[in-house]
């Protein structure tokens, strides 16, 4: 709120601070690194990049257990079990837990 009400810029190193941006590089090696990220991207099934997009953006649109709704509705969609699996590895950070993998998505409450 206080960014909002007091119009103050921030800095890169501030804004991955306060998790507005995901990582801050020097500036004559953005381009690069913002190339090898695409090309990381482009890298996964076309299909698990779109499922993730639409997961991250459902779960800023809706409550926590909608945007659960969701993601499960995704997960048990009938695609081959890998491009599932690559999905979910796009949408969170994965923990085992007691030998199955567990989705860490976030939603705002």
């Amino acid at each position: 709120m206080e960014l909002i009400l007091t119009g103050r810029y921030l800095s890169a190193r501030e804004a991955e601070q306060f998790g507005l941006a995901a990582r801050v590089v020097p500036a004559e090696v953005y381009l690069n690194e913002a190339l090898k990220l695409a090309n990381e991207i482009a890298a996964r099934p076309p299909i698990a990049v779109r499922f993730a997009k639409e997961a991250i953006n459902k779960a800023f649109e809706t409550s926590l257990s909608e945007g659960l709704d969701f993601e499960r509705r995704l997960f048990t969609s009938p695609l081959p079990r890998k491009i599932k699996r690559k999905a979910c590895g796009l949408l969170s950070k994965s923990a085992k837990r007691n030998g199955r993998v567990v989705s860490a998505l976030m939603y705002p409450t």
